[in-house]
């Protein structure tokens, strides 16, 4: 498993070794019906043209019933899926706003996240969430796969915090 001591130079993917944001944005959404009690996220966008982005999300969903404090470290198993986390990371190359699509999606497979703050209230709050070592690998959405053969992006570390202010539970951003 990829921890906080991983040499990045030792992979073949492409490494960056931090993420600097140019944009950040939470929020937070009351997801009963799903069997949580809430689900905050972040995303830290990076701009690589004026229509064009990459960006690294961030997604903590908390079942209902269960008593979760903050701050806690968590370690992403290599074997993880977006089926099985209630901590994920993932990440979009290309993303286009002009056709709201992307060229690449990416899952982490391996690293750590430290998640600093994770507000319950879904109508407002914040978000910090930092990273080290993570290893994201392309993905299938529809299989909740790794693609065969496909590439993968190696961050060093990042760490993000933003708050929102929802009108209503179903999500929203400052």
């Amino acid at each position: 498993m990829l921890g906080a001591s991983l040499d990045l130079a030792e992979t073949h993917c492409t490494v960056v070794p931090t993420w600097q944001a140019t944009k950040l944005a939470a929020w937070g959404y009351d997801k009963p019906s799903a069997g949580f009690a809430f689900s905050t996220s972040l995303e830290a966008d990076k701009a690589t043209s004026d229509t064009r982005f990459d960006f690294i999300y961030t997604a903590v969903s908390i079942q209902s019933g269960l008593n979760i404090t903050f701050p806690r470290a968590l370690m992403i198993s290599p074997s993880a899926s977006s089926g099985s986390c209630q901590a994920c990371a993932t990440l979009v190359e290309g993303y286009d706003t002009t056709k709201q699509g992307f060229d690449r999606y990416y899952f982490a497979r391996g690293g750590k996240l430290d998640l600093i703050r994770v507000d319950s209230d879904p109508t407002h709050g914040s978000m910090h969430v930092a990273g080290t070592a993570l290893h994201f690998v392309e993905w299938d959405q529809a299989r909740d796969k790794a693609v065969e053969d496909g590439r993968c992006i190696d961050v060093g570390a990042f760490d993000f915090e933003a708050t929102y202010n929802n009108a209503s539970s179903d999500g929203g951003s400052d």
